[in-house]
């Protein structure tokens, strides 16, 4: 209305006209044009006053909009505020996270190199035990043959002597289960191939003086390493070829079986209860993380996968 009003003053102007000469409109326009002019002002100055009754209104709208625009601004910093808070827990949960696996690696790391002196003391013990052993006695008596091993009764009475009662029951029911599984799956190369550093091994049979000595007796050899896994030692039981030399296989299965007799009428003796072969499963040489779920059912004490079924 404010930009109308040089508009309104030329109708208005052209309106009052008292010149004849000069004028454009009649009598009857001339009216009309100055009621418009009327209106129009009044208009205005409606406008006016509703201008100044809307100020404080304006007014408490704009504190309104800048009080939100604030309120949304301190939100947005709130959020920023939490995301890098989430963003820095997740980082020390991460950091956490490494450090227990860089524990638990070392932990593992340390268990191995005292698994692994505890076998190297062991086997420097037996060979010292044999050479004391094979240098008593006579010559051409078999003493060459008892510098490489014990016999199977000498390593139970080795054990026997070393271990406490509760030890002897443990590790000749790990004996007897190694050579019982081995008779039930001889074609399964799994039961017949020990890790030497291996927890449960060497906590249930090959730290005990006569335990290495027992399995050895019974045909298991001592090697360095998997192919896959240098610096590993391990002991091994070669199956002979039952296609090229069958009388050769069937000698050595018979000789495990009456390994696997012996150590059970040594039980008998003590007073041990055997536990049950493995129906299948996986052996000494493998760890838990790749037993399949389908043998997850079947662990016993000694470390190898059992259920007599």
């Amino acid at each position: 209305l404010i930009a109308l009003e040089a508009r309104v003053s030329v109708f208005e102007k052209r309106a009052l006209e008292k010149d004849d000469d000069k004028k454009i409109y009649g009598p009857k326009m001339a009216r009309r044009v100055l009621d418009w002019v009327a209106r129009v002002r009044e208009a205005a100055e409606r406008a006016s006053a509703l201008d100044d009754e809307l100020q404080p209104l304006r007014a408490a709208r704009a504190r309104t909009q800048c009080a939100e625009a604030h309120a949304q601004e301190a939100r947005a910093a709130q959020q920023a505020e939490a995301e890098q808070h989430a963003a820095a827990e997740a980082n020390e949960q991460r950091m956490r996270a490494e450090q227990e696996e860089e524990r638990r690696l070392e932990e593992e790391r340390r268990k191995r190199e005292t698994l692994l002196r505890q076998y190297d003391d062991e086997r420097h013990q037996r060979r010292m035990l044999h050479h004391r052993l094979a240098t008593s006695e006579p010559q051409g008596g078999g003493g060459a043959q008892m510098e490489r091993r014990l016999s199977l009764t000498k390593s139970v009475e080795l054990l026997n002597k070393s271990c406490t009662a509760t030890e002897l029951c443990e590790a000749l029911q790990v004996l007897l289960l190694l050579c019982s599984n081995i008779v039930a799956h001889p074609d399964d190369v799994q039961f017949r191939n020990i890790k030497v550093n291996n927890v449960q091994f060497m906590r249930s049979l090959g730290r005990h003086a006569g335990g290495i000595d027992s399995l050895l007796a019974v045909g298991f050899v001592e090697r360095e390493s998997l192919e896959e896994e240098a610096d590993e030692p391990f002991l091994f039981m070669e199956e002979p070829s039952l296609e090229q030399d069958i009388d050769g296989w069937g000698r050595w299965f018979d000789g495990l079986k009456r390994c696997r007799d012996e150590v059970r009428e040594s039980m008998d003796m003590f007073g041990i209860t055997a536990l049950p072969t493995a129906a299948k499963g996986l052996g000494w040489h493998e760890s838990k993380e790749r037993r399949s779920a389908e043998h997850s059912d079947c662990e016993v004490l000694h470390g190898q996968a059992g259920g007599g079924r």
